[in-house]
């Protein structure tokens, strides 16, 4: 298997009625994605830090966005197949280490159309499902000051956008380590502004975790930043 292929959840015929799962990588019927496909997933996860942005003491994720993570990202988030959402959790859950800290999760805010047009909040979900499986605790800290879409749009603009995006919700405490969440890293801008605003107003220990980069026109090898210094190669070959 060299990738996943995403079939339209459009019913079409009375079987789907009948065998509403299969698993995306293979087509077996039973799981949106079975064990064996899981295990190749897992077999690509990489976590990296201080390379992408020295905001945060570390940023993980699972895969590339031109990868199979990515093609459930697509499924889930625009036609709303919400199973899915229950794999792409367990992908973060497995790929993150154990941590000695108390970890608050914040979801990176949803523009409120998009929820609308979804009819859900696909990073809430997330975050409130990885939070149930790590027993840590979920805090809504970040609201929108705009509700700009960066989708299709060059990295400037993006950069541009995403100043001032967002304003503090609830207040925040020093003492706590904040991880917030998002599905995709594609510039960085909207987790960097976010990050900013969050220093800005007293975290101190900040984290986040995201489901998958988006490496651009980088085909190649990618290179893992730990929050300790230490790289480490990471074949991506595979898409």
């Amino acid at each position: 298997m060299v990738g996943f292929s995403v079939k339209n959840t459009t019913i079409f015929n009375p079987l789907d009625l009948l065998c509403p799962h299969y698993c995306r990588g293979c087509g077996q019927i039973g799981e949106v994605v079975c064990g064996c496909c899981k295990n190749y997933v897992k077999t690509i996860s990489f976590y990296s830090a201080s390379d992408l942005s020295p905001l945060f003491e570390s940023v993980f994720a699972v895969g590339w966005y031109d990868g199979p993570v990515g093609n459930l990202i697509r499924e889930h988030k625009y036609n709303s197949v919400r199973s899915i959402a229950d794999v792409l959790v367990e992908f973060i859950d497995e790929m993150l280490p154990v941590f000695d800290v108390e970890i608050t999760l914040v979801p990176l805010p949803t523009i409120t159309s998009h929820i609308r047009q979804r009819g859900f909040d696909h990073i809430g979900v997330l975050t409130h499902k990885l939070a149930k499986r790590r027993g840590w605790s979920v805090e809504r800290c970040l609201v929108r000051n705009k509700n700009s879409v960066q989708v299709g749009v060059n990295s400037g603009k993006r950069r541009e956008q995403a100043k001032d995006a967002y304003k503090i919700g609830k207040s925040l405490c020093g003492e706590k380590t904040y991880m917030l969440v998002d599905d995709v890293w594609t510039t960085g801008s909207s987790m960097n502004e976010a990050a900013k605003t969050m220093r800005k107003n007293g975290a101190k220990r900040l984290m986040s975790v995201v489901l998958c980069v988006n490496r651009g026109k980088d085909k190649g090898r990618a290179i893992g930043i730990t929050s300790k210094g230490i790289k480490n190669e990471v074949d991506n070959s595979v898409s």
